[in-house]
């Protein structure tokens, strides 16, 4: 075993050749270091590079060696004859990245405002002379350093010289902005004053939006926030972790130089150089059962690529499906964090247990035993169900877009409020992305996706557009109306993807002589016979994922109710969410004294007296029954958390800045002309543009009520569970 995994080495002396190196070190072999295809875009974001230049901050300031970890490589051409040298980096790319995106900012400082000044040295008692005058050969010193740290990063860090071909990056990226990166990297020499400074500070992303545009995009911020760290290091020497004593401008040139010099020579990897760049495979692989667990992408991404290892053509395509699978799980980044999310879902969606599988062993056991014959159809599955996620929920509107010439104006409009209910829904519900990708998986396969999207006409779309509004019912019926505990959700969710063979998930009622009947609806319809779900649509507290489910609730309402004015789809979203009677009210007697008026007896002798605000309510109808008693039952005059505040008749929809200017006002005019809620709204609607101002529902809108109290809203409570439960048997086409 042992002479079997050294042969996997680069060796000298017969000795493998693992050894640790600096950053310097390690770059400044004369060759062309490259992220292979296979590998996943660049994906840190700010809390993992400032904590890199924290952590390279702390070790300055111990003034001790810092350690980044393994770094495995494997030449690309090992004929020494050949004029380019290119090496695959096989791990640790995004703290590469990271440093290079550092080192190509640092080597542009010089250039920053209008340049470092080092004559502000003379102020440090450092460099002053006895007498108190400035020492300039200590200062002299100090530029000299920095111009030789400057050469050093250009000339072996970022960039390949030869005297026979065009400078070259030194350091390429994945295929997501791998020429952007280094036309950026290029860039360096160009820079010469303050305006090419400016000019030159971050990737081109200008041109039209593609797959990629999320990972420059990312760069770019990347890029922001280590010019800001630098930047605010020279005019005043802050950095992260303190401000240095006697920190300014001259501070921050010394701060720039022992960053420089510990990044160049302090910094370092430990170099495992392969033979073979598949020999990282079988080395991964070690390590992992030996205890050093890796990703379960990096698990199933070995066994697909070490399946086709003497097979160059398909070993190429598994390559390029895995950097299609990176690129499109960070286009759903709202719904998947990572790689390994999506992967653990699809996995669910085809397990042959309705729970699931909680472990990765499991999960790879059934993928291979799914796939070990042909893994490229794995890889192809994989990326068919994120393409078609991406397809109908992309802002771009690919979905949309195919429909434009096939449907009128109004069914435009009615798929676009679907598309976005169920963006809002798939951001709350992570069981039903189980259900949304086994539907992709079992019935809307390639094929048939092809064929719709070339069908001249409307009806293989309507196939698709009756699933999701299928799919949005069951979800709310599950998740909101009927609330179910978290695992029983999930086995409804998994049962029903594992056993998908139809579209109609929630009109279908059980009928003993299929599998999946177990897995649809019965006492969770959203049909009003159970008081309990009922109430469970009326009320939703504003905690943050409670919040995100009354906005699901009013939309999926509103969509029901008059879809025609949800064309502000785009506008509605949680954070415009709130509440007509303020959660203080009981603060203000505007709103204190008329809400306690309401709910006195109407006649205080009699305990089974109605109260006030029920006299023009209808207690013949059993929804306006149920929450009367929901209010009785959740009444406080000071704690607005769990009392009739948060009933969904007293929330809708608004834009953020009329909401702002609206507040906690009390609802008619108080002291100044115009000044009360009311006025506020009215004048919103009367003076502008409805498409730029909204408030929904829009059922009895609320600036038209002359007072808005606890009759209004539990008539609007009532009325909006009543519509829901008896519209949602409603067909698409139907709608």
């Amino acid at each position: 075993m042992i002479e079997k995994f050294h042969k996997k080495f680069h060796t000298v002396d017969d000795k493998a050749n693992i050894q640790p190196k600096s950053f310097y070190t390690f770059f400044c072999e004369k060759a062309i270091y490259q992220i292979p295809l296979y590998q996943r875009p660049y994906s840190w974001t700010k809390k993992e590079v400032l904590q890199l230049l924290k952590d390279i901050e702390k070790s300055v300031d111990k003034d001790e060696d810092w350690f980044l970890g393994p770094i495995f490589t494997a030449a690309e051409d090992h004929d020494a004859s050949s004029s380019k040298k290119y090496i695959n980096l096989l791990d640790g790319q995004q703290r590469i990245t990271t440093l290079i995106l550092i080192s190509r900012i640092i080597a542009s400082l010089n250039y920053f405002n209008n340049g470092l000044d080092y004559r502000l040295l003379g102020s440090l008692d450092e460099y002053k002379n006895v007498d108190g005058s400035p020492n300039l050969n200590k200062i002299k010193e100090v530029e000299e350093l920095r111009e030789k740290n400057e050469s050093y990063l250009k000339k072996y860090i970022l960039i390949e010289s030869s005297p026979f071909s065009s400078d070259e990056s030194k350091f390429k990226t994945d295929a997501s902005s791998k020429k952007e990166l280094e036309n950026w990297i290029l860039q360096i020499s160009k820079i010469r004053d303050k305006e090419s400074y400016e000019e030159y500070k971050y990737l081109p992303i200008n041109s039209p939006r593609n797959d990629y545009q999320v990972t420059r995009e990312n760069l770019n911020r990347n890029i922001d926030i280590i010019y800001d760290y630098f930047e605010q290091m020279i005019e005043n020497g802050k950095t992260l972790t303190k401000i240095r004593t006697g920190g300014d401008a001259a501070k921050g040139i010394i701060l720039l130089n022992e960053f420089t010099n510990f990044l160049l020579g302090r910094l370092y990897f430990i170099h495992i150089p392969l033979r073979e760049k598949n020999d990282v495979l079988d080395i991964f692989e070690s390590l992992n059962n030996r205890g050093k667990k890796l990703t379960l992408t990096n698990l199933i991404k070995f066994r697909t690529l070490k399946s086709y290892i003497n097979n160059k053509p398909k070993s190429d395509n598994i390559k390029k499906e895995w950097s299609k699978l990176y690129k499109n799980v960070q286009k759903l980044k709202d719904y998947f964090s990572d790689s390994d999310v999506f992967l653990e879902r699809f996995i669910n969606s085809k397990a042959d247990k309705s729970n699931g599988y909680t472990e990765d062993d499991a999960r790879i056991d059934q993928f291979e035993n799914l796939y070990n014959s042909n893994y490229e159809k794995g890889m192809n599955d994989l990326n068919h169900a994120l393409s078609m996620i991406i397809y109908i929920t992309d802002k771009d509107g690919y979905f949309l877009n195919d429909l434009e010439t096939k449907v009128n104006r109004a069914e435009k409009d009615k798929a676009k409020c679907l598309i976005k209910l169920l963006d809002n829904i798939l951001k709350i519900s992570q069981n039903s992305h189980v259900l949304l990708i086994g539907y992709f998986n079992n019935v809307h396969d390639q094929n048939i996706h092809n064929v719709m999207r070339n069908s001249p006409n409307m009806n293989n779309h309507l196939n698709l557009l009756q699933f999701i509004w299928q799919f949005v019912k069951y979800v709310i019926s599950v998740e909101i109306y009927a609330d179910l505990r978290s695992n029983v959700a999930r086995n409804k969710f998994f049962g029903l993807a594992q056993n998908i063979d139809t579209c109609t998930i929630y009109d279908n009622s059980a009928s003993t002589n299929q599998k999946s009947d177990i897995y649809l609806l019965e006492e969770q319809k959203l049909n009003g016979e159970e008081s309990t779900f009922v109430k469970n649509l009326a009320f939703q507290n504003f905690s943050s994922n409670k919040k995100k489910e009354t906005t699901i609730l009013i939309y999926y309402f509103q969509l029901l109710f008059k879809f025609s004015q949800l064309n502000t789809s785009d506008l509605i979203d949680t954070k415009n969410c709130d509440h007509v009677v303020p959660q203080t009210w009981f603060k203000k007697d505007c709103w204190k004294l008329p809400i306690l008026e309401e709910w006195e007896k109407i006649n205080p002798a009699k305990n089974e007296s109605k109260r006030n605000y029920t006299k023009n309510l209808n207690l013949d109808d059993k929804y306006t029954n149920i929450i009367v008693e929901l209010m009785e039952k959740i009444w406080s005059e000071e704690n607005s958390e769990e009392s009739f505040i948060q009933l969904i008749g007293n929330k809708v929809f608004m834009p953020e800045t009329l909401n702002k200017e609206k507040s906690n006002r009390c609802w008619e005019d108080q002291q100044q002309i115009n000044d009360g809620a009311k006025t506020i709204l009215s004048n919103a609607f009367i003076n502008n543009n409805s498409n730029d101002y909204f408030l929904i529902p829009t059922y009895k809108q609320i600036y038209k009520e002359d007072y808005f109290g606890l009759n209004n809203i539990a008539e609007r409570t009532s009325y909006i569970v009543k519509y829901i439960c008896e519209n949602s048997d409603k067909k698409w086409n139907n709608l």
